[in-house]
Order: structure tokens, then sequence, then C-alpha cells
């Protein structure tokens, strides 16, 4: 039952990990056109299909698995000292 508990906290983990890039990502680029706007009469040019390439995908996915890693191995920790 612990290793289940800790499996489930590290996918929790996972998805607070992945709530809290797209949050911080959305606030970084919405600060970033503030502080710097594009000049008038040009056209937009930011294509969010990109970010998925595989040149960054090993990043997500060390994320991903740093996320999961550290909430199963805290909450096994936190479990199994009581």
């Amino acid at each position: 039952m612990i290793y289940l508990k800790s499996a489930l906290v590290g996918l929790l983990a996972v998805v607070l990990a992945g709530v809290s890039l797209v949050i911080l990502g959305t606030v970084g680029v919405f600060v970033y056109s503030m502080i710097h706007p594009p000049p008038q009469e040009t056209s937009i040019g930011w294509d969010p299909i990109t970010l998925m390439t595989i040149r960054i995908s090993w990043k997500i996915w060390g994320v991903a698995l740093l996320s999961f890693s550290t909430g199963s191995v805290w909450e096994f920790r936190r479990l199994t000292h009581r």
C-alpha cells in the first residue's frame, strides 16, 4: 500500500509541475509582451507547435521524471517513518 500511495503522490507531483509550468510560461509571455511591445503594423510570429520539437522534448520528460521521482521518494520516506 505504501508503494501505491507513493506512486500516486508522484503522479500528483507531475500534474502540479505541468500546471505550474503552463502558468509560469503564460505569465512570462504576458510580462515579456508588456515590457517589449512589438512594433506597430507587424504580425505576431509565435508558433506553439514548435515548442514540442525533439530538441526540447527530452527536457519536458526530464522535468516530469524528476517531479515523479521526487514526489514518490518524499511520500515513501514519509510513510515509512511512521
